[in-house]
């Protein structure tokens, strides 16, 4: 999470992603045969292939950059309001929510990304601009910034996220220094990346690749190999699950070669 760098070109947009079946006609747009991977070092060198410096909408990869702005500004004060498990449901999925009384059950469906948003907004007065700024400063990168065009297409389309922020209101959630991370919640932070950090098919994830990482609809993937490095693959090809078919297979491979699994 702190590695620093320029890393390759993005967009920061909406915290919550409509489903991969109904995304922006914007991001539908994308050539999908592009790949790039980008590797950043804790000492800050940088290696990059490919299409990396290909601007592209990170799209829920921001949710980790919005965690650790609440993490590092209010302490464990978000897990009262959002749980920490894996969902085997779709990120945006209605059933879940409303069966486990209103409480999310991590940070990185779209749900908790509302509540830990809300909670940033209060900490900060802009969410936004709140990581925005983080992800110019930890990545060295200036030109990182918001996808307006994206950002108003899905807004057109949030439907099911304007229904998970009035249940979320319903049950009583949503209504209201330094930027480094300390050691315990970086390792927080790379645990519930571990375990949640690829839609419903966190698991596979974590079988095939062996690391802390978050995926995005825009076809992004960051992962992180703790006291190493921080890798981040892009290919707008997605899965089933909204994951980047080619992303996952280079950090597949990648995990592979190199040994530098968690497992």
């Amino acid at each position: 999470m702190r590695s620093r760098g320029n890393t390759s070109g993005a967009s920061v947009c909406p915290f919550n992603e409509e489903g991969a079946d109904q995304g922006s006609p914007q991001l539908g747009a994308v050539e999908p045969n592009q790949f790039g991977i980008s590797l950043v070092t804790r000492e800050g060198e940088v290696f990059s292939a490919g299409d990396a410096h290909v601007e592209f909408s990170i799209q829920s990869i921001s949710k980790v950059f919005a965690l650790a702005l609440v993490l590092s500004n209010d302490g464990d004060g978000i897990w009262k309001r959002v749980f920490r498990e894996p969902s085997g449901n779709p990120f945006n999925s209605l059933v879940q929510l409303e069966s486990e009384n209103g409480i999310p059950r991590n940070p990185f469906i779209n749900a908790g990304a509302i509540v830990v948003t809300d909670r940033l907004l209060s900490l900060t007065g802009n969410a936004a601009r709140a990581v925005r700024e983080l992800m110019r400063r930890e990545s060295g990168n200036a030109s990182v910034d918001t996808d307006h065009r994206v950002a108003a297409s899905e807004l057109g389309r949030g439907h099911r996220n304007a229904s998970l922020a009035r249940f979320l209101a319903s049950n009583g959630l949503g209504a209201d220094g330094t930027l480094v991370l300390s050691p315990a919640q970086t390792k927080r932070v790379n645990a519930v990346m571990l375990t949640c950090g690829a839609y419903d098919a966190a698991g596979e994830f974590a079988y095939r690749v062996g690391l802390p990482g978050k995926s995005g609809v825009g076809g992004g993937i960051v992962a992180v190999v703790p006291n190493k490095c921080a890798v981040s693959v892009w290919s707008p090809g997605l899965g089933r699950s909204g994951n980047s078919v080619a992303g996952v297979a280079a950090l597949d491979e990648f995990t592979t070669r190199t040994g530098w699994s968690v497992f």
